[in-house]
């Protein structure tokens, strides 16, 4: 599908090619798995009671200033994952409009379309619902 500047008298153009348009929704899952992998990676370290560096012993100054740190950059991690959890969410929710709209007025190219999206897969954990 091209889009261009036909009527302005402009020369630019994007081409909208269906195979490469399904794996942008599939990269978006697959960051989002990694979002979510880091995310259970700074609860846990956000969690953990113990770090044998004497976080429990009041006359060692550096342990629970270290533990402390650790902590606080889990929390900052897992904040910035939140982030990009929500952003990917609104990328992917713009994809799905313009798809929808794609395929509304092209039948070839939603052929096409369905064709690359079958191929890829569409396994989707972060669907509305799939949790």
């Amino acid at each position: 599908m091209r889009f261009g500047d036909e009527w302005g008298g402009g020369d630019s153009v994007v081409v909208v090619r269906p195979e490469e348009f399904a794996g942008i929704d599939r990269a978006c899952v697959m960051f989002l798995e990694v979002v979510e992998s880091v995310s259970l990676l700074a609860g846990q370290i956000s969690s953990q009671m113990h770090w044998g560096l004497g976080g429990g012993d009041g006359r060692l100054i550096s342990g629970p200033a270290l533990v402390g740190r650790f902590r606080e950059t889990a929390e900052a991690v897992a904040a910035a994952m939140e982030t990009h959890r929500r952003i990917v969410g609104d990328i992917r929710e713009a994809h799905r409009l313009a798809r929808d709209r794609l395929v509304a007025v092209d039948e070839e190219w939603a052929l096409r379309l369905a064709d690359a999206e079958a191929a890829l897969g569409t396994r989707d954990p972060f669907a509305v619902g799939a949790r």
